[in-house]
């Protein structure tokens, strides 16, 4: 009677789309949370700029 692994062997191909998926994901979402942080504080930012630019 043979070993049966209970995980399926993957492929390198596999592992990178896997990677792949998950990073981008990642990154969708801290872009969301970057746009909601700067909404939520956009007067700050302004003023912050208007400190640098309107001399």
């Amino acid at each position: 009677m043979g070993y049966k692994s209970r995980k399926r062997h993957k492929s390198r191909r596999e592992k990178f789309r896997d990677v792949l998926r998950n990073t981008r994901v990642i990154i969708l979402f801290a872009f969301i949370a970057l746009l909601l942080y700067a909404y939520m504080n956009r007067r700050e930012i302004w003023a912050w700029l208007k400190t640098y630019w309107y001399g």
